[in-house]
């Protein structure tokens, strides 16, 4: 199969989505598995998405432009200051803070939660800078983009 076919790119983005869904059961039902078992597991999916992730990111910008590549690279740059802009308004505004504190809260007097509170806590938190990070690294980018256009 040409490596730049449809069905190949299909079958990265299933293998990509297949490895996230292993990797939150996984994460999910800890008490099922031994303490090696489920840290061994846990860490290969998260490899494996990475891994997937990222080849599936290196094909995808082969086939852009030049514009298209200055525009991705725009988007990467600046979102790191969305992130960082969030980050402050997060220390010094109350409100947010309190709302961190509410989380943690909620997430610790949870009995079913499958980490500690710490670690639940620090994991949404990552989860949530990638997820905003991302996002702004696309709306800057179609941005830039639109306004080049």
């Amino acid at each position: 199969m040409n490596r730049n076919s449809p069905a190949s790119r299909v079958l990265l983005d299933v293998g990509l989505v297949i490895s996230l869904v292993a990797m939150f059961a996984v994460l999910v039902n800890k008490q099922s598995f031994s303490q090696p078992v489920h840290s061994a597991l846990l860490f290969a999916l998260m490899l494996a998405a990475t891994v997937l992730a990222g080849w599936r990111e290196a094909r995808k910008e082969e086939r852009l432009d030049e514009l298209e590549l200055a525009g991705a690279s725009f988007g990467a740059r600046w979102s790191a200051a969305v992130l960082g802009g969030v980050v402050l308004l997060l220390l010094f505004v109350t409100p947010l803070q309190d709302a961190i504190v509410w989380f943690e809260e909620a997430y610790r007097n949870n009995e079913g939660r499958p980490l500690p509170a710490p670690v639940g806590v620090f994991v949404f938190g990552f989860v949530f800078a990638m997820l905003l990070q991302l996002s702004a690294k696309s709306v800057l980018g179609a941005a830039w983009m639109w306004t080049k256009r």
